[in-house]
């Protein structure tokens, strides 16, 4: 759970914000630009959904060029109309996370 907090303090996706979400699934990140299926860990209950729901809409995004080192984690985000959505995510340490919608 202290992961799927992390991934919510950034992600923002407009399309996300007026949807249901219906599962996150998140994976070791293995390639830039594309979300490695091999998912660890999956949600779906209502609390953790609605944590990241919350958190994609209130989410400040911060404008311009990022230079990072590779992704740690992929989020696969899917909402009740079976949309599928995805984030690379950076780890940096208990309360810090920082995303990069695909």
């Amino acid at each position: 759970m202290s992961l799927l907090a992390i991934v919510v303090l950034g992600c923002t996706n407009e399309e996300l914000a007026g949807g249901k979400l219906a599962k996150i699934s998140i994976s070791n990140s293995v390639i830039f630009g594309s979300v490695h299926t091999d998912f660890m860990k999956g949600y779906e209950d209502e609390d953790s959904l609605n944590l990241f729901h919350k958190g994609m809409t209130t989410a400040v995004l911060n404008e311009g060029i990022v230079n990072m080192a590779a992704p740690q984690f992929d989020v696969q985000v899917v909402d009740t109309a079976e949309n599928q959505y995805g984030f690379h995510l950076w780890y940096m340490d208990e309360r810090k996370g920082y995303p990069y919608n695909l």
